[in-house]
């Protein structure tokens, strides 16, 4: 029975940052807890969507690789002479990769709260995978787009100083290659 994993590395970042400033994921539990979803199944992919504005995030991505994550990385855009970024997106992204593994999976974990994700959630269903949810802040119509879902806690999460630093963004604020 295989499993796939798909991390949305901003989305968890952000949403774990609201709740508890300065911890971080502990994206070896989050691997564990989808695997705890149904005891039998095997990894089959886990691949963690990030973004970078420059090359901040390689220490993130080394550790994410050797964690056993497929590292899958866009660059932010430059807008304007005032330095300012556009964020990069993954919902498409994320989406193509699910519906493309579809058929190899039985079951797969999302690590996001994104209602975005709730049309092809509602297509894996339909395809007949078991859809499970593990993010923070998970809405009520995600709920309903799942077979289970679970809520990260303080138990999920890392000290800001157990990851790697990856230096600082362009408001000066730490920069954590969206670190979760």
């Amino acid at each position: 029975m295989k499993l796939g994993l798909f991390v949305d590395l901003k989305n968890l970042y952000y949403n774990v940052n609201k709740n508890w400033a300065g911890k971080r994921v502990n994206y070896e539990l989050i691997q564990k807890q989808a695997i705890s979803f149904h005891m039998n199944y095997e990894i089959y992919r886990a691949i963690a969507f990030g973004t970078e504005i420059k090359n901040e995030a390689g220490p993130f991505k080394n550790y994410l690789e050797a964690i056993v994550y497929e590292i899958q990385y866009r660059r932010s855009k430059y807008l304007d002479t005032n330095g300012l970024y556009q964020r990069a997106s993954w919902d498409s992204g994320i989406t193509l990769a699910i519906m493309s593994m579809a058929h190899r999976l039985d079951i797969f974990v999302l690590a996001s709260n994104n209602e975005d994700f709730i049309p092809v959630l509602n297509w894996c269903v339909f395809q007949g995978l078991k859809v499970h949810i593990f993010a923070c802040g998970i809405t009520c119509p995600m709920m309903e787009a799942c077979h289970s879902y679970k809520e990260i806690t303080q138990g999920h999460l890392l000290e800001s100083e157990s990851i790697p630093n990856l230096g600082t963004d362009q408001d000066g604020d730490t920069e954590t290659g969206d670190q979760g």
